[in-house]
């Protein structure tokens, strides 16, 4: 496949726009919002069941989700077009650029396997290593079993401290990893790319848009928190409304020359 990005142009969208994304994503949503809910709920379906084989599972779903988010945009934009959204949109994907959404699925678990690595060896180095990190899980352990509630304390506070600064760095780590493969379904399947190629247009366009997506990611922020009040069941819209967010802020960010 040639490379395109020449053929595009990346804009630098408005501040405004990262409200924009997610109000409009609500908007096209709610005109099929029965269907997105049908979706969303599959997916976490999908999700629960991957549970049944532990790690395996998690894995293989990992590795396909950029082809079911790849069939969404595609149905992202026959909505757009006004030629409505079908539940069959969500397997578009296995049938249109399959490879290179796995080849972005397989990047991104590599991704997240080499972070979880670097992580593990700082939690390591930092408790002073293995066995000293064994020994402190150990006495909480221990603690814990004789309901010793103040050395309980005493031994959980440190450990805490530790594992959220590791878990902050990892958070760190992830978002260029999340930036690489944030537009890529859309690019691969809208825009015929390559998954290197999409891969580093969506690395720009998201760099070139980072004021709108703070307040995106603030506003995005507000919005999960509302949605997990009610028992979470806000998360059957949020989740559509993000994925359509998506599609709304690849159109406005790339454009063809």
């Amino acid at each position: 496949m040639h490379d395109t990005t020449t053929a595009i142009s990346i804009k630098t969208a408005p501040a405004g726009r990262g409200l924009d994304w997610l109000l409009d994503g609500f908007a096209l949503f709610w005109k099929n919002w029965l269907t997105w809910i049908g979706v969303t709920a599959f997916l976490i379906i999908l999700s629960l069941l991957s549970n049944v084989v532990p790690v395996l599972g998690g894995l293989v779903l990992q590795l396909i989700f950029p082809v079911f988010i790849g069939g969404l945009m595609l149905g992202c934009q026959a909505a757009d077009q006004g030629d409505g959204f079908t539940f069959e949109y969500l397997f578009s994907g296995f049938t249109r650029r399959t490879g290179q959404l796995l080849v972005i699925g397989v990047i991104h678990l590599l991704g997240i396997a080499i972070i979880l690595v670097i992580c593990g060896l700082m939690l390591v180095a930092t408790m002073g290593g293995i066995d000293a990190l064994m020994e402190a899980v150990s006495s909480i352990y221990a603690a814990f079993v004789a309901i010793d509630i103040n050395r309980m304390i005493e031994l959980v506070g440190p450990l805490a401290q530790v594992v959220l600064l590791v878990e902050l760095i990892g958070l760190a780590l992830y978002i260029p990893l999340l930036v690489l493969v944030w537009f890529a379904p859309a690019l691969i399947v809208l825009e015929d790319m390559n998954a290197v190629t999409a891969m580093k247009v969506s690395f720009i366009g998201c760099l070139k848009n980072i004021i709108p997506y703070l307040v995106y990611g603030v506003i995005g922020l507000i919005f999960t928190v509302i949605a997990t009040i009610p028992l979470g069941l806000g998360w059957l819209v949020l989740i559509p409304m993000t994925i359509v967010s998506i599609y709304l802020a690849y159109k406005d960010i790339f454009q063809k020359h």
